[in-house]
């Protein structure tokens, strides 16, 4: 993601913003959303759900010298997983790489002192400048009165948008039995994921963060995303439609709640939730002006793409903003609940704790032989290779992690107590840490352009990252469990939870487009996705140094604390 580099590169951080069409959204010359949530689902609503059974990975990976036929290859891939789906089962092999894929890149180097308006957009999406003129009809839109005056969005400064999605997060929460913190959590957790913990109410899918700043006004206007994505939990402009159509009376209620917090401005939001009621029955009966035959009584028209554009628009709205990012945070809650997601990661708890325990039945040469395999995939990128002294403090640094990892297997003695936090961060240099997180981290068990790791390599694997958090629980790894939710979609979401699907590849849940764009979702198994989301979101997009973060701190400090917690 965007943010302040960490002198390694970081792919994957930098990466998922810029990739937000990704794993759950089709390009756009596709047509409109088809109802389904985010994701293609690995079979459709009305199938019967996959059931076969999957206890291990089956075959070698097929690896390629170069790129050259590797699209051949991963057509005939994807043919095969389209086939597997048709007959409701599951691919077990992952898809071919070519060597050299995962070699670490070079950071994009900070953009300082830009010249006003100069970051270009690669997207062909809806900009803010569009979707900010779509809105401008939206009383007109839903009133067919081409009289109306234009629907002005109250636009917030970010401090205090942060402070009203806080304040509607916690609202929401309480119906899920979490306090205050909890859902402060929650909130901060997917916002790192989602955001890089840097974006704003108005950030689009792929945009750079340097057109934050008050310089580049007009070209974060103009920025075309390479999805429709927007905002703290970068909602889909199908999932806010689907939102108003399927919450709208939830939503336009909540706006009359407030009015009654706010007797001064209940009038604009008695009116505001009076426009989300008719924009609810526009999406839910279409019946848009665009479906109507013009005659000479006809008042405004518009097509399906402006309506939805408008919706989306409500997003940077500030007082219905918070309450449909909100609304979509008790989407993700209802299915985590309803579904008994708990459950599910108290088995993932349980089955991660053996698979680290693994690491420490191995001989004493399987275990060297395992931290050489895993120190062999750590690289330098091009930029540090080039110059001695960046590649002398590099290798020092790998020196330093290795012996680390060596003593993961050695028994604790006076000068090494407890071996096992050796790797946790408060145990890590700065240059350790950067390392672990830019490269370890994201060494992929089975579809690497390494091959497979052997299965000592995963032991160890399986064993640094456990220790590095310091073990998991259930609790913890929900935020996780509930952005996979929010990534792959509900229904894609159960299969990858489900411990029987562990090792299967996550090609199976995802489109082929927004598989192949995305390195968080790409060449990993369903096991290693969650993880990989609980990383992301414990990382340094977490740190409290960052803007958006900390905005978020003082914005959850700044609201009273949860009946419970003021008792104690």
């Amino acid at each position: 993601m965007g943010g302040k580099l960490l002198s390694e590169p970081q792919p994957e951080q930098l990466a998922y913003h810029r990739s937000r069409q990704g794993a759950h959204e089709r390009p756009h010359h596709q047509g409109s959303h088809d109802g389904k949530r985010r994701g293609h689902h690995s079979h459709s609503d009305d199938e019967p759900a996959i059931t076969s059974a999957v206890s291990s990975i089956l075959g070698p990976i097929k690896r390629l010298p170069s790129s050259h036929g590797f699209a051949s290859a991963m057509s005939s891939y994807w043919h095969r997983v389209f086939s597997e789906k048709e007959h409701h089962r599951y691919e077990t092999a992952f898809p071919p790489v070519y060597l050299g894929m995962d070699t670490p890149r070079d950071p994009e180097q900070l953009k300082t002192n830009l010249p006003p308006n100069s970051v270009k957009s690669n997207g062909h999406l809806a900009s803010l400048e569009n979707i900010i003129s779509a809105s401008k009809d939206l009383n007109r839109m839903v009133s067919h009165d081409k009289n109306k005056p234009d629907f002005q969005y109250l636009a917030l400064t970010e401090p205090e948008f942060k402070k009203r999605y806080a304040a509607e997060s916690v609202h929401v929460g309480k119906d899920f039995g979490l306090d205050k913190d909890q859902t402060a959590n929650l909130v901060k957790r997917i916002y790192a994921f989602e955001d890089g913990g840097w974006g704003t109410y108005y950030t689009l899918s792929s945009m750079p963060q340097e057109i934050m700043d008050d310089s580049q006004k007009e070209a974060r206007l103009k920025f075309h995303p390479s999805s429709t994505a927007i905002g703290y939990n970068q909602l889909l402009t199908k999932d806010t439609v689907n939102d108003v159509i399927q919450h709208g009376s939830a939503i336009s209620g909540r706006l009359n709640e407030l009015a009654l917090e706010e007797p001064n401005r209940a009038d604009i939001l008695h009116a505001k939730a009076q426009l989300v009621d008719e924009l609810h029955d526009i999406l839910v009966h279409k019946s848009t002006p665009a479906n109507k035959a013009p005659n000479k009584h006809s008042a405004f028209y518009t097509s399906s793409d402006r309506i939805e554009n408008a919706a989306q628009a409500l997003n940077l709205d500030g007082d219905i903003g918070p309450v449909i990012q909100s609304q979509e945070l008790a989407n993700l809650l209802k299915f985590s609940r309803d579904n008994k997601i708990g459950d599910f990661l108290n088995v993932k708890v349980n089955l991660e704790t053996s698979h680290a325990a693994e690491y420490d039945k191995l001989e004493p040469e399987k275990k060297l032989a395992a931290v050489a395999e895993i120190m062999g995939l750590v690289k330098p990128s091009p930029m540090v290779a080039a110059k001695p002294e960046l590649m002398e403090a590099f290798n020092d640094t790998v020196d330093s992690l290795r012996l680390k990892f060596i003593e993961l297997g050695l028994p604790a003695n006076p000068a090494n107590p407890d071996p096992n936090k050796a790797i946790e961060r408060d145990h890590l240099t700065n240059a350790e840490f950067r390392l672990m997180n830019s490269q370890v981290l994201q060494i992929r068990r089975y579809g690497g352009d390494h091959g497979p790791l052997s299965p000592e390599g995963r032991a160890l694997l399986d064993k640094v990252t456990f220790d590095y958090f310091g073990g998991y629980r259930a609790d913890q790894l929900q935020a996780a469990a509930i952005e996979l939710a929010n990534l792959a979609g509900m229904g894609a979401a159960l299969p990858m939870l489900n411990p029987s699907y562990g090792n299967l590849p996550t090609s199976n849940f995802f489109a082929k487009n927004g598989y192949e764009g995305n390195p968080v979702t790409s060449r990993r198994s369903a096991d290693e996705l969650l993880i990989q989301i609980y990383r992301l979101m414990h990382g340094p997009n977490s740190d409290p140094s960052r803007q958006g973060i900390k905005e978020f701190n003082d914005a959850f400090d700044s609201l009273p604390p949860s009946p419970e917690q003021a008792k104690t």
